[in-house]
């Protein structure tokens, strides 16, 4: 027995309400995404943040906060406002699509499966996260890049080339840090990021070349992409499972790599030194690691699109319709993480109370006891029982039985309480409810 397995049903069906609300946010926002098409990456980028920012957005925890806060507003807004009630007709149907506690109490309702499946789900889940998270434990960048200088205490002929690098970037000389280690540049530290440099780029590149190189490391220091990174590594530890997540994370990495090129750019870098620095860079590097860096992954494909987009940089510039799309893809997130949508249904719906029903499958018989039949005794029992927002019946007592024969009642509490039921529910949502059921014990069928 798994511990806290009774809670393990519950939760995987929430996990699917709440990823199947993700999905109905991020097909979307793949659509938009070819509406951003030459877009700055920074702006396309932000989509793909917003995307994300769903994953840690579950409507049954925010909710409650939009109920209290936009409720009123909305309500005034979208039924008083609607002489045809048509749309609120129609947000009071997506209600029951988009909230995840009505489809999950609707689907616990409704077994389908044994109960050990939500337990090997657990299991196979767990250790899914297990490997991801150790692949990110065993990825922390190489001791020799822990072990990086500071300009000031690097050789005299480094140090000069550095400081005529810097001169004119803005960037401070104190987030930089001189390795020994051949590699690519890259950033170390989470709160205070700094940028490494091997001192055999320093060497092989110009100082045109070596500016354009640190202008694009310090975007990715000054837009904090190792806090960014731990983000999008916790979000694939616990959603790896889902397969939408994998494009979007590819994404976020190519647009983000992209804006740090764009920066570098508009700094002052012509396109074809950058691109030249780029090239010059991923044949210096020989030593791979799981910092954000200058050439990100090194995946061919990434790379090859960067050249071809510094190739064209003048053609990206922001448009209407890029900012039009933008601001839809966060209105989505936003209004499927905070909108309370049952609220907004026809004042006809609203306070409808929709008692609990019998699941035909879950009835159990009483059984007649004995001593009853034998006496040829018959009666009519009445139990009270608090059917959950899942549909059990949680508390079942014997409101009235048969004097003399309290076998009849307690045959009759014992049969209710493996009775499922339909969910009560009060505006649309799923609610407790106490009911009172009558037992008939006949002698004739």
């Amino acid at each position: 027995m798994i511990p806290g397995s009774s809670l393990l049903e519950p939760f995987w069906l929430a996990v699917a309400a709440h990823l199947w609300q993700t999905t109905l946010v991020l097909v979307p926002l793949f659509a938009l995404g070819s509406a951003m098409r030459g877009a700055p990456a920074r702006l396309v980028n932000v989509l793909w943040w917003t995307g994300l920012a769903k994953f840690f957005l579950p409507l049954p925890v925010l909710g409650p906060l939009g109920e209290r806060t936009l409720a009123p507003l909305m309500s005034e807004i979208f039924v008083s406002g609607d002489p045809s009630a048509t749309l609120s007709v129609w947000l009071g149907k997506a209600s029951f699509i988009l909230d995840p506690s009505i489809l999950v109490a609707h689907a616990r309702s409704h077994p389908g499966v044994g109960p050990g499946f939500y337990g090997i789900l657990t299991v196979l889940w767990t250790l899914g996260a297990l490997c991801f998270g150790l692949r990110w434990i065993r990825q922390r960048p190489p001791a020799a890049l822990r072990r990086a200088i500071p300009i000031g205490e690097s050789d005299a002929w480094v140090s000069g080339r550095l400081q005529r690098a810097l001169s004119g970037t803005g960037i401070p000389g104190s987030a930089i840090r001189v390795s020994r280690a051949v590699s690519i540049p890259s950033l170390i530290g989470l709160v205070r990021p700094r940028i490494v440099v091997s001192e055999t780029m320093i060497r092989n590149l110009n100082t045109g070349e070596l500016r354009a190189i640190l202008l694009h490391e310090n975007e990715h220091r000054r837009r904090m992409d190792p806090l960014r990174l731990i983000v999008q590594r916790c979000a694939l530890t616990l959603f790896f499972f889902y397969p939408l997540l994998w494009p979007l994370l590819s994404r976020l990495k190519a647009s983000g790599e992209m804006a740090c090129d764009e920066a570098a750019v508009s700094a002052g870098i012509r396109p074809a030194v950058y691109a030249q620095a780029l090239a010059r860079t991923l044949r210096i590097g020989l030593l791979p690691i799981g910092s954000p860096v200058a050439l990100g992954s090194g995946a061919p494909s990434l790379i090859r699109r960067r050249f071809l987009r510094l190739d064209e940089h003048a053609r990206y510039v922001t448009m209407t319709r890029h900012r039009l799309a933008l601001c839809l893809g966060i209105a989505l997130v936003v209004s499927l993480s905070f909108l309370p949508l049952v609220p907004l249904a026809t004042p006809e719906a609203k306070h409808r109370l929709t008692l609990p029903a019998l699941i035909p499958g879950s009835y159990v018989l009483p059984e007649y006891p004995e001593d009853a039949r034998s006496a040829g005794v018959e009666g009519k029992i009445l139990i009270d029982v608090l059917v959950s927002a899942i549909g059990e019946p949680v508390e079942v007592e014997l409101q009235r039985g048969v004097i003399d024969y309290p076998s009849l009642g307690e045959s009759a509490v014992e049969a209710v309480g493996q009775w499922t039921f339909e969910p009560a529910t009060r505006d649309g949502r799923a609610v407790d409810l106490r009911i009172t059921i009558p037992v008939m014990f006949t002698l004739n069928g």
